[in-house]
């Protein structure tokens, strides 16, 4: 399954720049139609290499002007040939702007574009090229394509064979060009190099398209071997073949004839993976192999085998770039050019989404969507008001950063039905898979931070849906109401009009199904799934019974509902059963030697807890617990099965319904959590049927809340045991119970405590500026998400620590190469925040270390000491006048990873967030008194943010450039002082730290220096990052700099600087995630 296109790879180009023009224009009259025009000529040598002069011209110059405004640098289309995921191998390529001609010229060098096989050369010009004429040893090929309604692309190309070619057959059907050579004995050493190249991450969400060779032109292989013959004679019969661990076979082998000495093969592999993957839920290793064979000319056979290890990401998780750093431009498009895979998540078949659409329609009356604007729309309508009335909510987003590239965990449709929330990506897909389940055709729009879908109407009409307008604060509306289907509309087609070239991704659905991107396999569904999920046409929850006898009473206001939720946020430890977990305030929660009962105040439902304490493994307790159940419970049945995890800890879920002594139907859920093969926690609940829409929320809080104590023989009753200390900061008034043989340090502001072998640390600090605790505990995780990978919340609530009201958040994160459970606190009154305070346990730890942690926490207290006279009459020492020193000494630390506290690089909630006008991912932060100024190199494209003291006597830059050619850190650096200062003067440099080893582990070839200076008075401080692109050819800078008067510089630093550089992250820019 080998493809080599050099036609259809420029035709892949062509679309890559112009598909973005064509979306949301109006349909042009065939007068407007404009045409594009590509002429190529290729050379063919006797090794089987092509080199290729290619001139695309332009029909107009608006046209040529409007693209090198947008693209002002060429490598963005030269790339596609060059970079990692290209179907090709390219040498000696270049593309350069010609001004007199309006055209682009390319030239380059694909290897092994014509491979030997079966005695006969070949050479794929692509399905649907047309041979106008073939004589001798030339061919002349047409390609006629339309791009969209506005395009169409003429590409002819003019194909010389080699002199000595002779049979020279071109077939059409198969688009292939083939010739012989006369035969040449080579003979000599035997040496074949092998390149082997594979993709770092696969998608298990997309496992199906990496064995289609003709989706993204053949882009989706996993694996691209080159083979190269740097021997003397001729290398024969050569065989490849690869498997991807265990998730398939052995290939078939693809076969080779001949290598000619200083000949190539380039071998692409396109598995047939195994459905087995879609039952990954996070990033799992596993092994490419290769293995291949050949002969010399004097029938000697050669062996080898060789493989790489790569990812693969779990069923929920997309990433959306698979551009390596020294590949990328900085441009938004790049780090979302994954984004059309988004259509494999649109579920239109499965089985509950076609039965919320069957809902829909009998809601709408039955219309025949696909005959008429009108009907269509009604339903759009219905499916939005139906979401609404079932309580379908916005959410924030779940992300992930592979090495490279942003990620994002995305729900299926059938989750969000279940779940009742969703990003705007998971609601934006759930409403394109219901409406492409009655035959609607969707387009998905994904723009910077968010996404949305458009219907085509019949007709060719467009109606965009602001799906996360059912959470109205979400799109800046009433908290807790949703906004009308007609506002939702309106504020998508506000969108719709604001896109921008190269800031968007249209992803038809149905277009990428067509090319063979298809959904997954996803488990099945008991039939009656959405019932029991609680979706109900707003009639019959009209007439839901209340526990009175009457019915439920709907709230509303005009057109827009009004949500009651109950908070789940009173924890309940037991030392005794090993567990504990949040519930909701006026729930009974009581305990015995046998197990703890949760109760509902009506007896509407109830959960039940209690440790297993045989030596047991789940599948046999599980099938135990049932064996009782059935016997004890009438009409037990099981409707779903699930392996789940509970804040990290694996559980067997098992949910049905059955009819209890009382004869009114339960719906029931048990659960036995595991670690190790071993059953540790047993939970079973009920839920009276008629009340399972309302309470199943709140069930499903608590048990998403579970964590194990561990109450073994191990080291948890050794910590309980401890002896604690108590420690009072009069300074910064809070005291709190640690444990003795605890470390605890206070510097700065912030009194560190830390296990004597570091498996756990809690920070607290006293928050002295004016805010609220919300927008601090916002800002707080802001700088996490940055600083540490992986971030994940796995609960949120509102918490009383010594009568003092406190924001939780709990979950998972990993730094250094080490997974941490974390809980961050704030501390407020009065809508003031007060304290903070955040903790990390080692994860393997967490059980043996959270007690003793939940201890330390919850003795915290707040003290109002007032300041003492006589420690003003104290003698203060000398002050040494500063100089800078102490701001360089910080900035260089920050440059070296060793980040200060949190709670000295938060910045203010009033300070103003800036945008780069072109460089989407590049941002800063800055003081409201301070200005700001956008830089820009000489493109027009690259450039900086800066911003600047009031008094002008101070600034900050990040600057980002691609430049041609090499390019050295003492260039780098030049061109760094010169922003700072507006000129090249000779400057005083005080520190130069190389910074190699920190940065060429994250980004291979790179290479980072840290410069400060004095220079009239002032201090700099520069971090200048080079990039090498490929193979040398371009180099992208990265420079961060500050300047200030030396005797403010240090002020300056902890008041500006630190906080700018902390919120910007050592990269020099925010990576982004979508909103939803």
């Amino acid at each position: 399954m080998r493809k080599i296109k050099p036609l259809l790879l420029i035709f892949l180009v062509l679309l890559v720049v112009y598909l973005p023009l064509g979306l949301a224009s109006a349909q042009p009259s065939l007068q407007e139609l404009n045409t594009l025009r590509i002429t190529a000529k290729g050379t063919v040598d006797e090794k089987g290499n092509l080199k290729i002069n290619l001139d695309w011209r332009f029909p107009t110059n608006a046209l040529y002007i409007q693209i090198k405004k947008n693209f002002p640098s060429p490598y963005v289309i030269l790339r596609e040939f060059t970079s990692q995921k290209s179907a090709f191998e390219v040498a000696n390529a270049s593309i350069e702007y010609d001004d007199a001609e309006r055209a682009l010229h390319v030239t380059a060098e694909f290897l092994g574009a014509a491979v030997n096989k079966k005695g006969r050369w070949e050479i794929d010009m692509g399905k649907g090229t047309d041979c106008i004429l073939l004589e001798k040893q030339r061919g002349i090929f047409l390609q006629v394509t339309p791009i969209d309604s506005q395009m169409i692309l003429v590409m002819d190309m003019m194909v010389s064979l080699p002199r000595e070619a002779f049979n020279v057959r071109y077939n059409e059907e198969k688009g292939l060009l083939t010739y012989s050579l006369p035969r040449k004995s080579a003979t000599g050493y035997c040496e074949l190099d092998l390149s082997l190249r594979c993709k770092s991450h696969l998608m298990a969400a997309t496992y199906k398209v990496y064995g289609n060779p003709d989706i993204s032109e053949g882009s989706m292989w996993v694996a691209k071997a080159v083979f190269k013959n740097t021997g003397e004679c001729n290398i024969r019969n050569l065989k490849v073949s690869y498997k991807l661990g265990e998730y398939s076979d052995w290939s078939i082998p693809h076969t080779y004839s001949l290598i000619v000495p200083g000949g190539c093969v380039v071998d692409l592999y396109y598995p047939v993976i195994s459905s087995k993957v879609t039952q990954l839920l996070t990033r799992t290793p596993v092994d490419v192999q290769i293995k291949y064979s050949y002969q010399d000319e004097e029938g000697n056979k050669y062996e080898d085998i060789s493989g790489e290890r790569i990812e693969i990401l779990g069923i929920n998780q997309i990433e959306f770039c698979n551009l390596t750093p020294e590949e990328r431009t900085g441009t938004w498009a790049e780090y979302f050019s994954n984004a059309p895979l988004l259509a494999a998540w649109v579920t239109h078949l499965d089985p509950p989404v076609k039965a919320l659409a069957g809902m829909v329609s009998q809601l709408a009356g039955g219309v025949p969507t696909a005959l008429d604007p009108e009907s269509a729309i009604k339903f759009c309508r219905a499916l939005y008001e139906l979401e609404i009335a079932n309580g379908l909510v916005y959410q924030t987003p779940s992300g992930f950063l592979q090495e490279y590239a942003p990620g994002q965990d995305i729900k299926y449709p059938r989750d969000v039905l279940r779940d009742k929330s969703g990003t705007c990506v998971d609601l934006a897909i759930l409403y394109a898979s219901v409406c492409e389940a009655v035959g609607l055709e969707t387009i998905l729009i994904l723009i910077p931070g968010h996404c949305f879908p458009v219907i085509v109407l019949p007709g060719g009409g467009l109606l965009p849906v602001e799906c996360t307008a059912i959470s109205g604060a979400a799109v800046g509306g009433p908290q807790g109401q949703a906004l009308s289907f007609d506002k939702a509309v309106e504020l998508a087609s506000k969108e719709l009009q604001n896109l921008q070239m190269g800031m968007y991704y249209s992803v038809n659905v149905e277009e990428m199904w067509q090319q063979g991107l298809v959904s997954p396999e996803l488990p099945r569904l008991e039939a009656d799934i959405l019932q029991r999920w609680g979706w109900q046409l707003p009639q019959a929850q009209a007439q839901r019974q209340a526990p009175g006898g009457g019915p439920v009473e709907e709230r509303r206001q005009g057109a827009e509902r009004q949500v009651t939720t109950v908070n789940v946020n009173k924890r309940y430890s037991s030392q005794q059963h090993g567990c504990s977990f949040f519930y909701p305030e006026g729930w009974r929660v009581q305990e015995n030697q046998d197990n703890i009962s949760v109760g509902e105040p009506q007896n509407l439902a109830w959960i039940t807890m209690w440790r297993i304490t045989q030596n047991v493994d789940p599948q046999t307790y599980l099938k135990n617990a049932e064996d009782y159940l059935k016997q004890n419970w009438q009409n037990y049945t099981v409707t779903s099965r699930s392996e789940v995890k509970i804040n990290s800890i694996d559980a067997l879920r098992v949910d049905g319904h059955y009819t209890p002594v009382q004869g009114r139907v339960e719906i029931f859920t048990i659960l036995v959590l595991h670690q190790n093969n071993q059953a540790k926690l047993m939970v079973g609940s009920g839920v009276l049927k008629e009340q399972y829409a309302n309470l199943s929320p709140v069930m499903e809080k608590i048990f998403g809340s579970i964590t194990l104590v561990d109450a073994g023989q191990t080291t948890a009753p050794r910590q309980a045991q401890q002896q604690t200390q108590r420690y009072t900061s009069g300074q910064y008034k809070f005291s709190f119970d640690y444990p003795e043989g605890w470390k605890v340090q206070e510097q700065q502001g912030v009194v560190n405590i830390n296990e004597p072998q570091n498996l756990a640390w809690v920070s607290m600090w006293r928050i002295t500026q004016n805010i609220d605790p919300q927008t601090y505990l916002q800002n707080v995780e802001s700088q996490l998400k940055q600083q540490w990978q992986n971030y994940t919340v796995t609960s949120r609530s509102e918490v009383k620590i010594n009568s003092i009201d406190a924001l939780r958040v709990e979950g998972e994160a990993t730094s250094q190469g080490k997974a941490w459970v974390f809980t961050l606190l704030v501390l407020h009154q009065n809508n003031q925040a007060k304290l903070s305070a955040c903790s990390g346990i080692i994860k393997e730890e967490y059980a043996n270390l959270s007690p003793v942690l939940e201890k330390i926490l919850g003795s915290i207290s707040l003290l109002d000491v007032a300041t003492s006279s006589r420690q003003t009459q104290q003698p203060q020492p000398a002050r040494q006048t500063p100089d800078g020193s102490e701001g360089i000494k910080i900035l260089r630390n920050m440059a070296r990873g060793a980040n200060p506290p949190l709670s000295q690089m938060t910045p203010p909630s009033d300070w103003v967030h800036v945008g780069h006008p072109t460089i989407f991912m590049l941002k800063l932060i800055r003081p409201p008194d301070w200005k700001e100024e956008v830089m820009q190199d000489p493109s027009g494209y690259y450039g900086g943010l800066k911003i600047i003291s009031p008094d002008d006597q101070a600034n900050l830059y990040v600057y980002y450039s691609v430049v041609f050619g090499a390019v050295t850190l003492e260039e780098g650096i030049r061109e760094g002082i010169r922003l700072l200062t507006g000129s090249c003067p000779q400057v005083d440099i005080v520190v130069e730290d190389e910074l190699h080893k920190f940065v060429s582990a994250m980004w291979p070839g790179a290479d980072a220096r840290f410069v400060a200076f004095r220079h009239e008075g002032k201090v700099g401080v520069l971090l200048c990052m080079i990039f090498p692109m490929s193979g040398g050819q371009s180099t992208q800078l990265h420079l961060k700099g500050c300047i200030g008067p030396a005797d403010k510089f240090d002020s300056l630093t902890k008041e500006v600087f630190l906080k700018v550089f902390g919120w910007v992250g050592a990269g020099g820019y925010i990576t982004p995630a979508p909103r939803g």
